[in-house]
């Protein structure tokens, strides 16, 4: 029985998924790489009868017909006995060293359900850039985090079997963004975490079809928050009315959680916004995010001194994480010109640079694995 399984789902034939199904091969001897299709036409049978005739760990399925994402997801993960999922698209060439201590850290935390990495992104030709995905997770920040794009992201099998699968985020099997879905759904039972650690290559899809992708993704946004609520509408209810109500401390991740989303139905001019703030902050002191929203918050209403003490007090308490620390400091870069002297600025540019330059530094090593 593998330990891990590595599931890719596609549905457009002119992909060449060979790279991917290659590189997530690689990763281990203890696994196995699930694809499953519903392709038009013969789909990928081919190339997976031919991977399949040379290693036993591959397995494949094409179901002759559109089924979407959500119901071909949900068939790999029925299908497998292994305790972890690995959730990748035909465009990921997995870096096998990040995918085992992303499997590393889940094993060892369970009190997460999910872990995820940095991916690099390259362009249709194949030419890397600096366009990297994957910031450390805020609970509270994931409805407003538009660019919150884990990538290949590590599920604990059971956790998602609990969480109710994949489920479609529209009317019908042409839903997208089921994985975010799942991710709200899991955020509101348990941590997800993230590892600094590149984990894949992934080619970058055209400017029309991302531009199509976000026009789709408010659509979806408005989905998830309306089923979100329905599912947890005892919370909803109570917390709608008011934000500092007590709750039950196994209900505690999913209040945070819905104390943002409805946050986000009025806007950061009303004072209202910040009882949400405080309300989840008093639930969560340990959630970065919320104190990104209060800088918004303060600089939307023009107080931007206490924006200033918003970003000291993330330094002073989450400063020992680079990323969360990198955010604060280009926050306050923000606002320099209001309480920061020449000496001072400089110190912050200079500190932003480095933390910058360590995010990004293995980005020659991770395309040159794969001849990028």
């Amino acid at each position: 029985m593998p330990e891990l399984s590595i599931q890719f789902y596609a549905d457009n034939p002119d992909l060449n998924i060979r790279p991917a199904i290659e590189a997530a091969l690689s990763v281990s001897d203890d696994i196995e790489v699930f694809l499953t299709d519903d392709a038009n036409g013969g789909g990928f049978s081919s190339l997976a009868r031919e991977i399949g005739e040379k290693d036993r760990r591959f397995e494949y399925h094409h179901f002759g017909k559109p089924v979407g994402e959500a119901a071909a997801r949900n068939f790999a993960l029925k299908n497998t006995d292994a305790d972890y999922v690995l959730v990748a698209w035909p465009e990921d060439i997995l870096d096998p060293d990040g995918v085992l201590k992303l499997l590393e850290a889940l094993k060892a935390d369970d009190s997460s359900s999910a872990v995820y990495g940095k991916d690099l992104y390259v362009d249709l030709g194949g030419k890397p850039g600096h366009h990297v995905t994957g910031q450390t997770f805020s609970r509270f920040m994931l409805p407003y985090d538009e660019a919150f794009d884990p990538g290949v992201m590590l599920v604990r099998r059971e956790d998602v079997m609990e969480a109710d699968l994949f489920l479609e985020t529209g009317a019908d099997e042409n839903s997208s963004e089921v994985e975010k879905y799942l991710y709200y759904r899991l955020a509101a039972m348990k941590d997800i975490k993230f590892i600094n650690v590149f984990t894949s290559l992934r080619q970058r899809r055209s400017r029309q079809h991302i531009n199509a992708a976000l026009e789709k993704s408010r659509e979806v946004f408005e989905f998830i928050r309306e089923e979100m609520f329905s599912k947890w509408d005892h919370l909803v209810e109570r917390l709608r009315d008011e934000p500092s109500a007590p709750v039950k401390s196994h209900d505690i991740k999913a209040a945070v959680l819905i104390l943002s989303l409805l946050s986000t139905e009025i806007g950061l001019e009303n004072p209202e916004h910040l009882d949400y703030l405080n309300a989840a902050e008093r639930l969560d002191p340990f959630d970065y995010g919320i104190l990104l929203r209060k800088y918004f918050f303060h600089s939307v209403n023009g107080d931007v001194y206490s924006a200033a003490e918003v970003c000291s007090a993330i330094l002073e308490k989450f400063g020992s994480d680079p990323l969360v620390r990198l955010n604060a400091l280009r926050l306050k870069m923000h606002i320099s010109e209001f309480y920061l002297n020449p000496e001072e600025e400089l110190a912050v540019k200079n500190e932003i640079t480095a933390l910058e330059n360590d995010y990004f530094e293995l980005t020659g090593q991770l395309a040159g694995k794969f001849g990028k």
